[in-house]
């Protein structure tokens, strides 16, 4: 291809076609229409729609190009045509580069990598009113505040999202925007228009705005080509790694388009395997990488396997390469390595070399066409091997930075080179060599930090007196950050540790500035000053040098764990900055977004953690998750832990099943042959409970025959209350059975899901769960352990076994003295969602001695060591060990009696037990023998010939057709499901205070009683929890337990938690018991029984255990998961929270101020009371009916099936089947009939929609008992989901219960797996009200066993919640499948109203603070963390006050709804004198409230049918444009109320589209607030006024006037009210003083050194002879405009406009000056007609409400403005709670315009009553 400049001659007629392209001023648009047609059919890259060509490329740009050009011209104004870019890399790059070239507009392209605030600063000081961003961003972008910034329109790629609503910009689709019809025709070309734009900070820590023009990248293009010997090729490909907005990557889209190469990308470098096979497979031959990621493909051990047999060579930057990296290079790729120097300056590259080909002393050749000289001090140029800098001049450098011409003159010389910074030599051959850099830059990984810009951001830190900011080495990276610090003396960072300083400034940092720039290390110099040069510049090099030798000498101890896993999360945990959660742990680094820059963080931790050998610099590239890095170091025999303590490593459970090896599951739950096996399956439970049932029925009849037969037959009433236990016998014997001749034998093994094999296990998995109720009777006697050695479980009679829901018998081991807890899960299979659905079945051994705690979990191929202990709640896998057994402690052991008296013990009891039973059965029996019938049921049910061979009665055979008694079965299921279980319960009431009587506390060994013993036995009964379960949640549940001895305060609400001693139970009003709660009164390894108290308005959340002694003190939480252990007080406001770590069973912090609803009155609590109880018996009873009428069919139609002989017992299993599920089909009709659709919403606790909900949860309550366990793991249960709402996809496997009747928010996605005894909640009752929040589990991710998801948890896909864990509430907006990468997201992000997510947010945050630390010396702790035992953890009083402070202000500001309650929560923010000086107003504050309660006098008469689709509330005052009339007013000290300061209020201000006005007596200077703010085009801030005073020195006041002129204020703001300061009372009373801790009020400093000396002096300064002709002076002086503050008076106005003032603030000083004053609205309308609209008006005085700003400009006023907002909010929530009441505001500013039919400002005073003017009407009198 060739290139020709200027004219053409004979050689145009070639064949091939030329591009013609002036010299002096290339157009890019005409290079890129020629090359279409040139290379027309060659492919230029391919997209989602396949492979594009250069011609359709062309077509499509054109399109585009037509709709850019609309948009631009509508928003660009005077300036320059622009538009950004936020896009990862893509071939919608190339359309947008050329586009560029076809509008004439400037392409900027951004960084995507940083944060919102770095974005928030490019916007402002750019020029695009045009944004195209990618729809993954749009998290990150709706926290800007566009009002600041040029941005007027975002075009989204390509779909428009969801979240994101800003009315200040418009969004598009960029898929519109192509689909443009217009002719595109380019405009004129100019010589200096640019065509791209980049942005760099430089060492002042300031954005530079840089542009290349047509002119510099063709003519850098040409000379690249000629210089790298570049032809045009079809076969060329170019691989776009690197990221385009940096400069080098986008000059081979330009080079691809002049020779018709095919281009392809990938959006992160870092993943560079990824990379390497993109590489590969598209037959790459023209790369640029990273040097750091050249450096990660030389080590990876993947590719050198690889082949690359078209590419031609690697071009890379930075510093000179090793030999060893060339010659890696050419091993692996088989090419040329080319090493290249450039920047953004020089459009890239300045010079190139060949290292595979030159000479290796050579140097660099210089680009063809560049003048590159090296120059001195003097821009005098050096001789030949002499060090210099490196200046340029030629057609590839860019003119200068934009807008900044002070700057421009610095770095170029009088002969017009650039000074670059970089220091470097030539040789005689004018080779370039590079030597160093003169600017203070790090590189790191390639992306440059500047020290200025880290320096800048730490040094705003209170406390921090010098910062220093230097580059220490990296083995991987190259470089990275390191900070020094000196601190202030006896300032308030001198007492903190300095691991804590390096936490604040990490903190700091992060949340500032891109990942890549935060310091990996901060070393405090507290010994020693820095050393400085003798004009007071620091010696970096020699910091540098001591703080790494600081460093090296601090952390050389501190790297010790108990286990290389430990280690692993510990590195990982401290570079994230949180605790590791179970989802992390198969979530890629780069999900958690750990920036890649980090990962090399994480490989020095672990260097340090482990020796013996090395860790490769790609080491978290290849295992790029938690899980598979764990892995690798385990099996790395060579690394070796720095610790004393030898341990080996373990697998996990998926390790040892070889899950990864096996093949995916090709079996679908729909399968026909899995849904006829699952139609089987639900026979089985009933033909099991046939046999008792007709056992039972058999007894009853053949003692009913006897008694009414034979007279002398009364005696055998004492057998009746054996039946019970030997029906639950016989029912033992059946499971037997079926076990054998169903399953067999089972040996640990995979099981694939929803394969024959699964379903045979299913079987009896199911059968175990469901004879759970019946097999509760028998805990802790050798009689269960008998029943479960016959199903082939190996368990010693010496072992004491209390838990009851045991499965896979073959496979459990529990030797002797054992003990194990009620509710543990002891399960030896475990289902996975990997490759699409596993069993894994393992064996279980318990060794001797061992105790596991109650409702522990044991998961397969466990083994727990002699003498182990469990804690109750504990969680064991194969991968991680159990905690030993408290020091000093014994492990308890099982009781011991003489044999022959424990068999009549137990003989007794059961008896007793059985007693009880017939008892209840014999009332119900009354009843129905009492109903008229036929009376043929049960002799129909059984065989006749066995009936009356044993009774001797003659039955009558009944020959005629009968009908269905319809009365007698639908009184049936009353008397069995209401009539006996209440029955049996006022049994067991009665039992408890006759017989078993009443615990003390103290008492010793009371679980071990025979008494306790006899009562746990009836109230595992199954009768007993459906009495208790019926009510749930009502009045009546809470008799009933009184009834049982328990203290129950007024309305608490119970769901019947387990209680062995409910005399020794107290809970106070209103607390809530929720669901699976045991209270130990006392327990197998406690010696004393102690009793529990819940206060007042204490919260008990599911899955809880309280041992003996707990106190849960008044409004305090015990969250999901919590085992809380003896004696533990969990004081007031306090919340326990499950930690999920292998060391802490939970976590204790403060419980914020959340607002408690007011209690329902006691007419309304009786009347919903009384609702719920009638609707649960209508549901729980009725829903019964329907099944028992179909059952009573089904008999009378079927009783000539069989011959009478046999009778119609063997249909006895389909109408148990048919009962259950006509009850399971009805529930979901009552469902939708009675409640609807459950939507995310908070509820009180008493109310229509509560009463609906708690009902639909006791017939859940029952149905899962009843018939639901039975359908766990079946295709029916997932169905049933479906039916009551939820969202729930294929293959999904739940075995887990089904409690938590809102399914609508439950969301299943495809393949999850949730295991036994699992929770999956969308409701929680943590703020005392009823809260509906979305759950999600997403695609094949896995719920363990006994796990709960708490509602509103999120499981990403393919990720696990470990066993025993908590799936916290993460209320954050995520968009599905977006990964922002340049705003680092927590997971503990909240929503407003999530009340319970805000504490347990604020827990988590607050541990996370204590246990992750940042770098080495924090690994001591870390390391302690996982080296823990058992206990409790302890939170130490000052992290967690600290913690629970930092989140309150954090936060709070969200929940603010309005300016008021700004004031509100910062009263409890602020300390009270602080509050008081802002709040308070002279002698007796009449003046103050009337300021307020003025406004509501006046009113707005709306007019409708006015189109309001859009309202103007702009306006414009001496330069400032204000997005709507609201301006901040002067207030002082604002560092009293945070931090920031008056930094803070300002920035949020000016970006809100607001003005800030800088008082006199501010804690900033004027030179910090000018520096925090948004600039425009001339560099001068934005939107400041500065306040002023007068003094008596006129010099002083002079001096200041001049520094606010030229820092580039735009108006001063003189205050004429204040000649004295006025009497406050408020700060007189309460002492209030302003600390000298707080330094000197900077703009008064000439006035004193301390503050409270300034104050004095400026009382003392104030000239009390000022008059009007000040004005005039201060306008001498300088050329602002001056303001007056403080008119009252419609004279004062005249006087002042007179005097030459601009503007007039209306004022009373906020009521502090002179009480008894009118408010400012009263005074306004005379003013105004007085003034006539000569100069602005503004007010200040009592807004608090959109509508206040109406009324003002109503009345006059041409804007307003307002103090103590603006202070309040910045004490609630620094910048951002400033922005937040300022956006409140306008939107209630603008609704007022909306509502009130105005479209601009002009509209408003036609709003206003006319009638309302009469003070103006009396002052105009005057």
């Amino acid at each position: 291809m060739e290139f020709f400049f200027g004219g053409c001659d004979s050689s145009c007629r070639a064949v091939t076609p030329r591009i013609f392209v002036d010299r002096n001023m290339p157009d890019l648009w005409q290079v890129v229409c020629s090359s279409a047609v040139q290379f027309a059919n060659n492919v230029a890259y391919v997209d989602a729609d396949g492979p594009c060509t250069y011609a359709q490329v062309l077509a499509k740009v054109k399109r585009l190009s037509a709709s850019l050009s609309v948009i631009l011209k509508e928003n660009a104004g005077e300036e320059e045509l622009s538009f950004s870019v936020l896009l990862p890399n893509c071939p919608t790059h190339v359309d947008l580069f050329f586009a560029a070239a076809a509008t004439r507009a400037k392409v900027v392209c951004l960084n995507h990598r940083l944060t919102t605030e770095e974005l928030q600063v490019l916007f402002e000081r750019g020029h695009s009113p045009l944004l195209i961003a990618s729809e993954g961003f749009s998290m990150g972008l709706g926290e800007v505040h566009w009002a600041s910034t040029k941005i007027h329109v975002i075009a989204w790629v390509f779909d428009i999202p969801d979240d994101f609503s800003d009315p200040m910009v418009k969004s598009h689709s960029l898929a519109d925007l192509y689909a443009s019809e217009s002719t595109f025709q380019p405009p004129p070309l100019a010589e200096d228009t640019g065509l791209q734009g980049f942005f760099t900070s430089g060492s002042t820590g300031t954005p530079k705005s840089v542009t290349h023009t047509h002119k510099n990248v063709y003519h850098h293009t040409l000379s690249t080509i000629e210089a790298l010997k570049i032809k045009a090729d079809d076969d060329d490909c170019w691989g776009h790694f690197g990221p385009l907005f940096h400069c080098g990557t986008p000059a081979f889209i330009w080079i691809c388009a002049m020779v018709g190469a095919r281009q392809v990308f990938h959006e992160n470098q870092f993943q560079f395997m990824e990379v390497a096979e993109v590489m590969q497979s598209e037959n790459v031959t023209m790369v640029k990488l990273m040097p750091t990621i050249l450096k990660y493909l030389l080590s990876a051990e993947k590719t050198r396997t690889m082949k690359f047999p078209k590419l031609k060579w690697v071009l890379t930057g930075g510093m000179k390469p090793t030999a060893d990296v060339i010659e890696k290079t050419k091993e692996t790729f088989a090419c040329e390595f080319i090493q290249g120097y450039g920047m953004t300056e020089a459009t890239v590259h300045c010079s190139f070399k060949n290292e595979s080909l030159e000479p290796t002393e050579d140097g660099m050749t210089v680009l063809p066409g560049l003048d590159l000289v090296i120059l001195n001090e003097a821009d005098e140029e050096v001789a030949d091997g002499t060090v210099g800098e490196i200046s340029i001049r030629g057609p590839t450098v860019f003119a200068g930075y934009d807008y900044n011409s002070s700057l421009n003159e610095e770095v170029f010389t009088a002969s017009g080179y650039f000074r670059s910074g970089d220091l470097g030599y030539k040789n005689n051959k004018k080779q370039l060599y590079i030597s160093g850099r003169s600017k203070d830059m790090i590189i790191v990984g390639g992306e440059n930090v500047f020290a200025m810009e880290v320096e800048m951001v730490v040094s705003r830190l209170h406390g921090i007196y010098r910062v220093a900011v230097f580059g220490g080495p990296d083995d991987a990276l190259g470089e990275v950050v390191h900070c020094a610090v000196m601190l202030t003396e006896a300032g308030p960072l001198n007492g903190m540790h300095d691991e804590d300083i390096e936490q604040m400034i990490h903190k700091r940092c992060s949340e500032a500035l891109a990942a890549f720039k935060v310091p990996v290390a901060v070393h405090v110099w507290r010994q020693h000053a820095f050393p400085m040069t003798g004009s007071g510049k620091l010696k970096k090099d020699e910091i540098r040098e001591k703080s790494l030798e600081m460093s090296h000498v601090q952390t050389k101890t501190q790297k010790h764990f108990a286990t290389k896993e430990a280690a692993v999360v510990g590195a990982v945990a401290s570079v994230l900055g949180r605790a590791i959660t179970a989802d992390d742990f198969d979530t890629p680094f780069m999900d958690l977004n750990m920036a890649s820059m980090e990962f090399t963080r994480v490989i020095n931790l672990l260097g340090g953690m482990l020796r013996g050998g090395e860790l490769s610099p790609t080491l978290l590239f290849e295992n790029d998750n938690l899980t598979d890095l764990i892995k690798h170091i385990e099996s790395r025999e060579d690394l070796v832990l720095v610790t004393s303590e030898e341990d080996s490593p373990k697998q996990s459970l998926k390790e040892i099943a070889r899950i990864h090896d096996r093949r995916a599951n090709g079996w679908s739950q729909f399968n026909p042959l899995c849904l006829i096996l699952q139609l089987i399956l639900l026979l089985v439970r009933p033909v099991v409970l046939m046999v008792p049932v007709l056992f039972a029925a058999w007894i009853g009849w053949l003692w009913y025959a006897n008694h009414f037969f034979c007279t002398d037959c009364y005696w055998t009433l004492i057998f009746l209350p054996l039946v019970w236990p030997v029906s639950v016998l016989l029912l033992m014997l059946v499971v037997v059975i079926l076990k054998w001749l169903i399953l067999g034998c089972c040996t640990p093994s995979t099981i694939l899901m929803w394969s024959p094999q699964y379903h045979v296990w299913l079987c009896m998995y199911n059968l175990f769960q469901s004879i759970d109720p019946f097999l509760a009777m028998f805990r802790g006697t050798p009689i269960l352990t008998f029943f479960y050695n016959r199903c082939g479980a190996h368990i010693t009679y010496s072992s004491e076994l209390h838990t009851s829901n045991l499965t896979d018998l073959d496979m459990i081991r529990i030797h002797g003295d054992c003990l194990i807890d009620r509710a543990c899960n002891i399960q030896p299979s475990h289902i996975v969602s990997d490759k699409r659905g596993y069993v894994l079945l393992g064996k279980i051994k318990i060794n001797k001695g061992c105790f596991v705690g109650y409702g522990a979990t044991i998961e397969p191929h466990v083994t727990l060591e002699k003498g182990s202990f469990v804690r109750p709640l504990k969680s064991v896998s194969v991968a991680h060990s159990v905690h030993p057994l408290p020091e000093g402690r014994e492990s308890p052991k099982p009781g011991r009696m003489m044999p022959w008296l424990a068999v009549l013990q137990a003989a007794v009891l059961y008896y007793l037990a059985g007693l009880f039973v017939v008892i209840s059965v014999a009332a119900g029996v009354a009843i129905m023998y009492n109903v008229p019938s036929h009376r043929s049921h049960i002799t129909l049910l059984l065989p006749l010939s066995l009936t009356q061979g044993v009774t001797g009665v003659t039955i009558p055979f009944v020959t005629a057709d009968l009908e269905t008694d319809y009365v007698w079965w639908t009184l049936l299921p009353l008397v069995v499901f209401l009539v006996i279980p209440h029955a049996y319960f006022l049994s067991v009431v009665l039992a408890k205070h006759l017989i078993v009587g009443y615990a003390q506390p103290g008492s010793e060994r009371r679980s071990r009683n025979w008494k306790t013993w006899l009562y746990v036995v009836l109230i595992d009964c199954p009768l007993f929890r459906m009495a208790t379960q019926f009510t749930v949640m009502s009045h009546l549940t809470k008799w009933q337990f009184k009834l049982l001895g328990c203290k129950i305060g007024d309305r608490a609400y119970f769901c019947a938690p387990f209680i062995r001693d409910p005399e020794l139970v107290e809970i106070g009003d209103n607390c809530i018991v929720a669901g699976n709660v045991a209270m130990l009164t006392t327990s197998l390894d406690e010696p004393y029984a102690n009793p529990i108290r819940l206060k007042n308005k204490a919260i008990v959340a599911n899955t809880v255990v309280l041992h003996c002694g707990c106190d849960v003190l008044e409004e305090s939480i015990v969250g999901d998961g919590v085992s809380m252990p003896p004696d533990k007080v969990l004081t007031e406001c306090m919340v326990a929270v499950r930690d999920n770590s292998d060391t802490l069973p939970y976590i204790m912090m403060k419980r914020q101020s959340i607002s408690q609803v007011s209690p329902a009155t006691t007419c309304s609590y009786t009347y919903y009371q009384v609702l719920l109880i009638l609707l649960q018996l209508v549901l729980v009873v009725g829903t019964h009916i329907p099944g028992y009428l179909a059952a009573g069919l089904l008999l009378n139609s079927v009783e000539g099936a069989l011959p009478s002989e046999v009778g119609t017992w063997p249909f006895l299993p389909v109408m148990f089947l048919l009962t259950m599920t006509s009850k399971i089909l009805l529930i979901p009709v009552f469902k939708w009939a009675v409640a609807c659709k459950f939507s995310p919403r908070e509820i009180h606790l008493f109310g229509f929609r509560y009463v609906i909900w708690i009902a639909l949860e006791a017939v859940l309550f029952d149905a899962d008992q009843l018939f639901l366990q039975s359908l766990c793991g079946t295709s029916f249960i997932s169905a049933w989901y479906w039916l009551m709402g939820a969202k729930i996809g294929r293959n999904v496997c739940i075995m887990g219960q089904s409690v938590g009747c809102e399914y609508d928010l439950k969301h299943l996605a495809s393949g999850t797996v949730v295991n036994h005894a699992s929770l999956l909640f969308s409701h929680s009752v943590e703020r005392g009200t009823l809260i509906f929040r979305h759950t999600y589990l997403g695609a094949s991710s896995e719920m363990g066993i006994n796990c709960v998801a708490e509602a509103g948890a999120r499981l990403a896909a393919e990720s696990n919640l470990m066993s025993g864990q908590v799936a916290h509430n993460i209320a954050e907006k995520v968009a599905d499948g977006s990964k922002p990468t340049f705003k680092r997201q927590q997971s503990y992000t909240f929503k407003p109203k999530a009340g319970f997510a805000e504490v347990s947010s604020s827990l988590q945050r607050g541990i996370k603070e204590m246990r992750n630390f940042r770098t080495n010396e924090r690994a001591l702790d870390i390391r302690r963390e996982f080296s823990k035992g058992h206990e409790s953890y302890t939170v130490s009083k000052s992290i967690r006050e600290h913690g629970a402070v930092a989140a309150k202000k954090n936060r709070l500001h969200e929940l603010c709804m309005n300016l008021d309650d700004f004031e509100r929560v910062a009263r409890d923010v602020m300390d009270n004198g602080g509050f008081g000086y802002y709040m308070g107003g002279a002698t007796d504050e009449w003046t103050l409230k009337e300021n307020r309660s003025a406004f509501e006098k006046y009113r707005i008469i709306p007019r409708v049918l006015v189109p309001v689709t859009s309202v103007d509330m702009r306006c414009s005052f001496f330069g400032i444009d204000l997005r709507f009339p609201v301006m901040i007013a002067p207030s002082a000290m604002h560092g009293q109320a945070h931090e920031d300061g008056e930094k803070a209020t300002a920035r949020a201000a000016v970006r809100a589209g607001s003005a800030f006005t800088l008082s006199s007596l501010g804690s900033m200077s004027m030179e910090d607030v000018a520096g925090a703010v948004p600039t425009d085009h001339q560099g001068k801030p934005k939107g400041l006024i500065f306040q002023l005073y007068v003094f008596k020195r006129r010099d002083i006041t002079e001096a200041i006037v001049k520094k606010a002129e030229a820092l580039g204020y735009r108006a001063l703001c003189l205050t004429v009210d204040a000649p004295i300061t006025g009497r406050r009372e408020r700060d007189l009373r309460s002492g209030f003083t302003v600390s000298d801790a707080m330094g000197q009020l900077p703009n008064i400093q000439m006035l004193g050194n301390v503050v409270n000396q300034q104050l004095v002096e400026f009382e003392a300064q104030k000239d009390l002879t000022l008059d009007w002709s000040i004005i005039t002076w201060l306008k001498s002086i300088c050329n602002l405009p001056v303001i007056a503050k403080g008119i009252l008076h419609p004279a004062d106005a005249r006087c002042a406009i007179k005097a030459g003032a601009a503007a007039i603030v209306i004022s009373n000083h906020g009521g502090r000056q002179l009480d008894s004053t009118p408010a400012t609205i009263d005074v306004l309308p005379a003013i105004a007609a007085e003034v006539r609209g000569e100069i602005p008006i503004f007010l200040d005085g009592g807004i608090r409400r959109g509508t206040d700003v109406f009324k003002a400009l109503g009345f006059g006023a041409n804007a307003v403005m307002m103090a103590r907002p603006a202070v309040f909010a910045l004490a609630v929530g620094g910048e951002h709670g400033v922005s937040r009441m300022l956006r409140l505001l306008y939107d209630e500013l603008e609704c007022t315009f909306k509502l009130a039919g105005c479209k601009n400002i002009s509209e408003v005073p036609s709003r206003m009553l006319s009638s309302v003017l009469a003070a103006s009407s009396a002052l105009n009198a005057v």
